[in-house]
């Protein structure tokens, strides 16, 4: 397989991996959101104190705030990724090698 089609093939992938991952994030957002509205019907159906619905939404913040953070800890990978690639395509055009076997 020439390097051309491997590096597309790895952009392709990291692309797929980038969008499943985005994809994930968003289910999880949707689910916490979920899960706190149905805390918050059932807060209003208990008569729970305002005090005790805001520490849960401000919990559910958290956690959306986590998710965006591990989501920029792979993205950050990702690049780290391709900047490795391309100091290797760097070196192979330097050496005149097709392959770093």
């Amino acid at each position: 397989m020439s390097i051309v089609r491997r590096k597309a093939a790895i952009v392709l992938a990291l692309f797929v991996l980038c969008a499943i991952l985005t994809l994930q994030m968003y289910l999880s957002f949707i689910k916490i959101s979920v899960a706190e509205t149905q805390g918050m019907e059932n807060a209003n159906d208990r008569n729970i104190n305002y005090e005790e619905a805001l520490e849960r939404a401000s919990a559910t913040i958290d956690s959306i705030g986590t998710l965006l953070s591990v989501h920029k800890a792979q993205v950050d990978r990702m690049d780290s990724l391709l900047f490795l690639m391309q100091e290797a395509e760097t070196t192979m055009s330097h050496t005149g090698k097709e392959d770093l076997r």
